[in-house]
């Protein structure tokens, strides 16, 4: 039990920090290729916290990472305000927000005398999530190698048409 409780709380704390710091380097300092380095690793630690708490909550560190790589995709392009990236940050931020709801609305069963149940979750609700972590780490590599932002732009609306 006691370790079972420490794994949990060493996930919620690698992934919160990771994420900040990510936050902060790519914010507060020019390090970009440092600061997508630790997004990636927040957006790893994120992942492997979802394998030990299907049901956590990650609106906070999922912002800030997704935070955190629109403003390293800004610094590489180096190109001032950019609306694709912003459009790219509007659709992240609906895809963020979009999760919870989802994932609570797949939970729930209609129960009704004498009718069959439904004994599946959506498979959107479920995947959401992971498909979130995924576009993030997209985007983080195409920061990387200084993609154009209307990449980002489709990557995001891809999802987000999925979704």
């Amino acid at each position: 039990m006691r370790g079972d409780l420490v794994r949990k709380l060493a996930a919620r704390c690698l992934t919160t920090g990771l994420a900040v710091l990510a936050f902060v380097v790519l914010a507060l300092t020019g390090a970009s290729g440092w600061g997508l380095a630790l997004a990636v690793a927040a957006l790893a630690a994120a992942a492997v916290e979802q394998r030990i708490r299907p049901n956590a909550d990650l609106v906070a560190e999922t912002t800030l990472i997704a935070a955190a790589v629109l403003i390293g995709y800004a610094r590489r392009l180096d190109d001032g305000l950019d609306l694709a990236l912003v459009a790219t940050g509007v659709v992240l931020l609906g895809l963020v927000l979009l999760v919870g709801p989802l994932r609570t609305a797949g939970n729930l069963e209609i129960r009704t005398a004498n009718l069959p149940v439904r004994a599946w979750t959506p498979l959107l609700a479920d995947r959401l999530d992971t498909a979130l972590l995924g576009l993030l780490a997209a985007l983080a590599l195409a920061a990387a190698l200084a993609l154009p932002a209307g990449v980002a732009l489709a990557a995001s609306l891809l999802v987000g048409a999925g979704a």
